[in-house]
């Protein structure tokens, strides 16, 4: 296995890890079932692939690793999700949970992980406990389904398996089988926000009974109850609850199935006035929606704005956020918003980048040039090991083929490069995690 394929799974573990803010409890409150599908969304019309999009076409695509055939697949675990129209088919997962998430938080930074549905295609298990993984080749094998699923960063990192966080608050996060996260960064580099939306087989009842043996206020806000301790991004005191949660669990809704933390109280109101259809979702806004369903259905995806990919003022390592371009390199259209996403099928591992432009034809002018960049951009961190010595590779060693499309969404337009993944190299969420990401340069 090279450094790339090494890189890749290390990083996988690290942004599972990083979800760290927790349950919580609403009585008996039934999950949101009245929150609206996205109804400006309608799905794009592909327009022709562009002429230069081939691509390297060596070696054919590993097949993604299984776990032992004997460990039954997991059922799959429904969330609260829109009941008025099923989301369109190839926003997959996605799409039908950004509809539950404020459009407001869209200059935030979007995380999104299915872990689940990841565990389910290996035929792996979902783990309870950390004793269901004392077996080496169990835990393997969960590791190998779970490897580039970024969960809610900021959050579940810090207390994901851990007995006390059990103790205290009923859960210990290996519930947890889909994570819409915020923040900058999955790795802690640029101020992940420890928010999240949550989704798991919880034991509501136990939540709750826990966090009102602990003193928490109960608060009906938007037709559900949410649970209350501390002061706004307070942290009361070192010891529990607060010193192992260190204000992540101020605000708590929870249910049988979904679970909403937050350390201040506009982010949890916020959340339930989305689900009481009283604000707009993120599925509505057309740069969203048209980015969604352009990655198709992926695994685990980052969404963000231009500003948020491409300012270099994010707390990055000096280098991997400033990039100079090179003279011969033409002009990119002015783009708004930047999708990645990550996922596997038959074939094997995948990923892709998509662009929202404002304009209809954008998208199609910039294809060739992106995809000629991509082509040859060397990542900022090296990738692979050549005799004992680490290089930087171009994006396309890393890829069977690399390829670009193209469509149209609401008035504007939508750029799209996808790799077919080569065993070895990073995926578009590391490169957008450590915005080495230079080749968007206007």
């Amino acid at each position: 296995m090279g450094l790339g394929k090494t890189r890749f799974r290390a990083w996988g573990l690290v942004s599972i890890a990083t979800l760290a803010l927790v349950l919580a409890a609403c009585e008996g409150t039934p999950d949101p079932t009245s929150t609206p599908a996205p109804t400006s969304t309608p799905a794009p019309t592909a327009t022709p692939v562009p002429t230069a999009t081939a691509a390297p076409t060596a070696t054919p695509v590993p097949t993604p690793t299984s776990a032992p055939t004997s460990t039954p697949a997991p059922t799959a675990i429904r969330g609260p999700a829109p009941t008025s129209a099923p989301p369109p088919e190839t926003g997959g997962g996605l799409l039908e949970k950004l509809s539950l998430i404020p459009a407001s938080f869209k200059d935030k930074g979007v995380w999104y992980g299915d872990l689940g549905r990841a565990l389910e295609m290996a035929g792996v298990q979902q783990p309870r406990s950390w004793d269901d993984l004392a077996d080496r080749d169990a835990r393997d094998a969960y590791n190998e389904a779970r490897s580039g699923i970024i969960l809610a960063p900021g959050f579940l990192g810090s207390f994901i398996g851990q007995q006390e966080w059990a103790d205290v608050f009923g859960f210990n996060g290996l519930e947890v089988t889909l994570a819409v996260g915020f923040g900058g960064s999955a790795l802690g580099l640029a101020f992940p926000s420890s928010e999240a939306y949550l989704e798991g087989d919880f034991d509501d009842a136990a939540i709750r009974q826990k966090l009102r043996d602990l003193g928490y206020e109960e608060i009906e806000e938007s037709g559900r109850t949410y649970f209350l301790m501390n002061d706004d991004n307070s942290w009361g005191s070192l010891s529990s609850p607060s010193g192992i949660a260190t204000g992540s669990m101020n605000h708590v809704y929870v249910s049988s199935t979904a679970l909403i933390v937050a350390p201040a109280t506009a982010f949890i109101t916020a959340v339930l006035a989305t689900w009481a259809n009283e604000s707009p979702s993120l599925a509505d806004d057309a740069a969203v929606s048209g980015i969604v369903l352009a990655l198709g259905n992926p695994l685990s995806a980052a969404l963000f704005t231009r500003d948020g990919i491409m300012n270099p003022d994010t707390g990055l390592p000096p280098g991997l956020a400033q990039f100079e371009k090179p003279a011969e390199w033409g002009v990119l259209h002015e783009w708004f918003d930047m999708g990645a996403g990550y996922g596997r099928s038959e074939e094997g591992e995948w990923w892709v980048i998509s662009l929202y432009y404002p304009d209809p034809d954008s998208a199609d002018a910039d294809a060739n040039e992106l995809l000629q960049r991509m082509q040859g951009y060397e990542s900022a961190y090296p990738e692979f090991v050549e005799q004992g010595v680490l290089v930087q590779q171009p994006i396309d060693h890393s890829c069977n083929q690399l390829t670009a499309d193209t469509q149209r969404h609401d008035g504007g337009s939508i750029l799209s490069v996808r790799c077919a993944m080569k065993e070895d190299g990073a995926t578009a969420l590391q490169l957008a995690d450590l915005r080495d990401v230079g080749f968007l340069v206007p």
